[in-house]
This record gives structure tokens, sequence and C-alpha cells, in this order.
């Protein structure tokens, strides 16, 4: 339906282009996550923009398609 809009992830492993339709919600998830914000933040403004955000599935889609290879857990603020 041309009326409705949707988010793709474009990612290009190994010079082959792929694109894959993102679930609601994973297009803000993976913005946060690529402007800096931790995982939590970046879960929570997904479900902000849309309370059907699946978080297992954005993480898997993240680890899956190899955008992340890597992640840090940061130190307890003091309180």
């Amino acid at each position: 339906d041309l009326g409705i809009a949707e988010d793709a992830l474009v990612i290009r492993p190994r010079m082959e282009v792929t694109v894959t339709r993102l679930a609601p919600g994973a297009a803000v998830f993976l913005a946060a996550l690529r402007d800096g914000t931790t995982i939590a933040d970046a879960a929570a403004a997904a479900f902000a923009d849309d309370d059907g955000f699946d978080p297992t599935a954005a993480l898997a889609l993240l680890i899956g398609s190899g955008l992340a290879t890597s992640l840090s857990f940061a130190p307890e603020a003091s309180p």
C-alpha cells in the first residue's frame, strides 16, 4: 500500500546489497544506537515511537546483520 510508510535497512555486507523491512520501532532503535545512546535508552525511544516494538527481534537483526560486532558495558554510576 503506497499510503503507508515503512522503514527499511540497507546494508552491503561483502559488497552485496541487502534490503530488510524493519518492524515498527526498529528504525528509531537503530538510529538511537547510531547516535551513541545505550541499548536501554534506544529501546525506550523505540517503545515511545511504537508500543509494539520488539527489542528481541531488533537485537537479533542488529547482531545477525553484522551491524553490531561487539557490545560493551558501561560502568554503573555511583549513587
